[in-house]
């Protein structure tokens, strides 16, 4: 198939889903396009990485990525700043609903205003703060769903939306244009991104697609209601192209989107056990039982050690740990209040993380380390006091409507574990960031 008719043929496809997933939808109002342009955004790339074809002939050198990161884009500007103002504006026009959802998020809200005063003492607070805004927006986006008049059905409207453009769009690429879905390592090693920059971005991309399908597949059927057959083999189409896309080339694929789709398909299947839906209040327990029996099977087995020699990693997390000790290492140097959010990995510390591990890094690759090095001491607890809460409202929320509730408790799970290896707590236009303020809000 040549690229002119891949084009025609993925596209018709893109149409035809988007026509689908209209069919019987109801309460879903036209405010819902800003959240779901937020989120395709975040789950692939930026406007101006669209619009500038040349990035894919010429591939940047990492001080030119940092540069280039540091500088900005005035397109990305204007165009994320006018959908942040715009997002704003509705949520005030719905300020009634909005104050009920600000009063029930104290934490999330003290967090996200904690992280910035930090950019105050960042070494580049003019870049902090505005990747301090980019956060922010997805705060108020997520704050527009949950202001519709139904925000689940409008969740559920934004996950396949995006699941139907980018899934395809992401086979597309890699099949029919490998100059823009195919990145190529130093060493030679063949990488699918799709509409993602990198690897672990398809990765969290396709898991988190994957796992809505298959979730609403399953709810809607435990509901009882009547099935739209047509959606549900566009859903099973679209859900193969995103396993697909998970294996990746070879063994080059991303084993945290892995690990945490598989998570989340075992809450997903735990879920349809009747103690657990008469028990749901208590998932506390469970959740300290398990992690008991994995202590057990780790001290006893090495269950840790044969669970990442089998996803095709070594248990130093494909060199992960020299980092995060640097990492902890420069924490530690201003522990109380950090670096400043979004203003660690500045080029002196990037030379100097690189000459340490003997490798290049622009990230921390554990979302925990990341808040401690940026936040400080005070943020970590501000996290965990937001987890704490989120945690206790997807309890409370599993009594009202128990199918909303595993699907809140299976991504808040597989959220926590991609932060062991990731870092998407807190990511100016990050998936998994976005993601984390739905369910937490």
């Amino acid at each position: 198939m040549s690229s002119t008719i891949a084009i025609v043929v993925f596209g018709g496809f893109i149409l035809m889903g988007f026509a689908i997933e209209a069919q019987g939808r109801k309460k879903v109002t036209p405010a819902v396009w800003l959240p779901l342009f937020w989120m395709v955004i975040c789950a692939s790339r930026s406007i101006d990485q669209w619009l500038d074809l040349s990035l894919y002939n010429t591939p940047l050198t990492e001080a030119e990525y940092l540069e280039a990161n540091l500088r900005g884009s005035l397109v990305d500007k204007i165009v994320l700043s006018t959908a942040i103002v715009w997002g704003i504006i509705i949520t005030y026009k719905r300020r009634e609903a909005a104050v009920g959802i600000f009063k029930n998020n104290k934490a999330l809200l003290v967090f996200i205003i904690y992280l910035g005063i930090t950019v105050l003492w960042s070494d580049i607070s003019d870049v902090s703060f505005r990747r301090w805004v980019r956060l922010v927006g997805s705060f108020v986006m997520a704050a527009v769903l949950m202001t519709e008049p139904e925000p689940l059905q409008s969740v559920r409207s934004v996950f396949r939306r995006t699941a139907y453009l980018l899934i395809p769009l992401s086979v597309m690429l890699v099949k029919y244009f490998p100059q823009m879905g195919i990145l190529y390592t130093m060493v030679g090693e063949k990488l699918w991104i799709g509409v993602a920059l990198m690897k672990n971005g398809l990765g969290f991309l396709c898991f988190v697609m994957a796992f809505f399908l298959v979730w609403d597949m399953i709810s809607t059927w435990g509901r009882k209601v009547e099935m739209n057959y047509s959606r549900v083999l566009f859903d099973a189409v679209v859900l193969v192209m995103s396993l697909w896309l998970l294996r990746g080339q070879e063994r080059a694929h991303s084993s945290t989107a892995i690990g945490c789709l598989i998570v989340g398909m075992a809450i997903l299947i735990g879920s349809r056990v009747p103690a657990m839906k008469r028990n749901f209040e208590k998932i506390g327990v469970l959740v300290i039982l398990v992690t008991c029996v994995f202590l057990v099977l780790e001290s006893t087995f090495g269950i840790v050690e044969v669970i990442v020699t089998g996803m095709g990693r070594n248990t130093t997390f494909t060199d992960r740990v020299p980092l995060w000790n640097t990492l902890m290492d420069l924490g530690l140097k201003t522990p109380l209040g950090g670096y400043g959010y979004g203003g660690f990995w500045t080029a002196e510390r990037l030379a100097y993380i690189a000459e340490k591990v003997n490798f290049s890094f622009n990230q921390g690759h554990n979302g925990y380390l990341e808040i401690f090095v940026e936040g400080g001491l005070v943020a970590i607890i501000l996290l965990g006091v937001l987890l704490i809460s989120v945690f206790k409202k997807i309890q409370r929320s599993g009594l009202s409507d128990y199918e909303y509730g595993v699907f809140r408790l299976s991504f808040f799970a597989m959220i926590l574990l991609a932060n062991v290896t990731e870092s998407s707590f807190a990511r100016e236009r990050d998936l998994l960031t976005f993601v984390f303020f739905i369910i937490a809000l």
